[in-house]
């Protein structure tokens, strides 16, 4: 994809018109979601009066043993974050706000709900020039406040042959998670072990640069089988047309080409009894395998002891694709082809005086094509970590981890040893914990679109739930890398 970074010159002519379609589109959302609450507002004042008109029938009906009226269920989740970061050498400072809200209703038949999630950021300090900064953030923006709709959607619910009509802002059910401005229908016209799933609309691709403020089109099928409660099988075909910008010669403005894209996932679970758990997928992208893999565990909780092994190969370039996976992130650039390893044996033992545990695993990642690069990086990680809690009496706890890190999958005499752990408390009202780490390679895919490698953090993190529904928490970490580093992070988080 041509990113608009590319065509700085002609985007800035088009500033304004995307400024307002932007404000536009904003506007529209606001209208969408004070329809969602009056929806909800309305029948549940309704629902509310009725009740009070009846009380004495529902009383009567409790007391005689007759059906429990039926409710409106809420929940409301509202974060708040104020961050700051200050570096030496660069000498810079970066204060950040940041709100992350999410709702949900459903009605008292249980068939028509609504889900709103948004997130919202003010770079206090104003850092429009974000390829200026050490600083960068994914939510730099001009002006420098920042607002996303992760979610915001109506759905129908029932246990007829349509199981599930979802319209607005959503995530995909089935296959690879993705974002999108559409429709999403479930039906099960056979079996009730047998769903069909059909879905499209504009994908939504967070954070993403791109020239085309309209995003792209997605279409796509699936199916799910569940033959058996410990096996589910799914298959889905998705179809995405993407409009790609072009560079042109001659000082003409750049031109769009439309990209069709075909993908064919499979994806198969399984799971004996309550120990054992395997998974295996594999998706295409047009005419080749783009990824494939697996994961298997095994655990005995009379034993105290579990195993759990994944792999996974991308076998060819993808374009703006995140690590993690997210379908709210993208990180600014290519993932070229890598295999991804990873096995953690674990046992626990629990005694009178605590539960003590040791993991012991590696972590590997290498590139099968292509240089390394931001975010294509190649790296191993063998480890043991020892782990103790309730020492004693409920609450202290201790880790303590050596790991040994190389450049590649292959942790070799080349390799460096680390040493990191943290001691804390913990139980109900209260969490603290002060503790160091390194990583080789760190990324906050959350927060900053920025590698830094070969990274010491050494920090100190407080919890406390004041009251039921409100916590009140504090991070401070010390980074040591190619420059220090302190973070300041402050936060409430209230749920409902």
């Amino acid at each position: 994809m041509a990113y608009g970074l590319q065509y700085y010159a002609w985007l800035t002519f088009n500033r304004s018109i995307r400024y307002i379609a932007m404000t536009a589109i904003k506007s529209i959302t606001g209208i969408i979601l004070s329809l969602i609450l009056l929806l909800v507002a309305i029948p549940a004042a309704s629902q509310e009066a009725q009740n009070r008109d009846e009380a004495g029938v529902s009383q009567e009906s409790s007391a005689t043993g007759g059906e429990v009226e039926n409710k409106w269920y809420f929940h409301v989740l509202a974060d708040e974050k104020y961050r700051l970061r200050i570096s030496q050498n660069p000498d810079e400072q970066d204060h950040d706000l940041s709100l992350y809200f999410d709702f949900g209703a459903i009605d008292p038949s249980n068939r028509f709900g609504a889900d709103l999630s948004l997130g919202l950021w003010w770079d206090i300090n104003g850092n429009p020039d974000s390829g200026n900064s050490s600083f960068a953030s994914s939510s730099d923006a001009d002006p420098p406040l920042w607002f996303e709709v992760y979610k915001l959607s109506l759905d129908y619910h029932s246990e007829d042959v349509l199981r599930l009509a979802r319209v607005g802002r959503q995530v995909t059910l089935i296959g690879k998670d993705a974002a999108f401005d559409g429709v999403t229908l479930e039906i099960s016209p056979i079996a009730p072990q047998l769903d069909f799933f059909f879905m499209g609309g504009r994908t939504v691709h967070f954070f993403e640069i791109d020239s085309d403020i309209f995003e792209d089109w997605m279409a796509g099928v699936g199916m799910s089988l569940k033959p058996h409660q410990d096996v589910r099988l799914e298959i889905d075909y998705r179809f995405n047309m993407e409009d790609t910008t072009l560079a042109v010669s001659g000082g003409k403005m750049p031109r769009s080409e439309e990209i069709k894209d075909h993908s064919l996932g499979i994806a198969a679970w399984y799971r004996y009894d309550e120990w054992f758990r395997l998974k295996a997928f594999m998706r295409t992208l047009n005419d080749v395998i783009s990824e494939a893999g697996g994961a298997a565990g095994a655990s005995s909780q009379e034993f105290e002891f579990g195993v759990d092994a994944d792999v996974k190969a991308q076998t060819t370039t993808l374009k703006e694709v995140g690590e993690s996976e997210d379908p709210f992130f993208a990180i600014k650039g290519e993932s070229l082809p890598y295999l991804n390893v990873n096995l953690d044996l674990w046992k626990s033992f629990t005694v009178p005086a605590g539960i003590y545990g040791i993991h012991v695993g590696y972590q590997g990642r290498q590139l099968t094509s292509g240089e390394q690069s931001a975010f294509n990086r190649n790296s191993g990680r063998a480890y043991v970590l020892f782990s103790a809690a309730d020492i004693a009496v409920k609450g202290p706890f201790i880790t303590a981890v050596f790991e040994r890190w190389a450049d590649g999958p292959a942790v070799d005499d080349d390799g460096l040893w680390s040493f990191g752990g943290s001691a804390g408390y913990d139980v109900k009202q209260v969490r603290c914990e002060v503790g160091s780490n390194y990583q080789l390679y760190k990324y906050d895919y959350y927060l900053d679109a920025d590698e830094r490698a070969h990274v010491r953090t050494v920090f100190a993190d407080l919890k406390v739930r004041a009251l039921e529904w409100l916590a009140v928490k504090a991070r401070y970490e010390y980074e040591l890398f190619d420059r220090d580093v302190h973070t300041v992070t402050l936060g409430l988080t209230q749920i409902y």
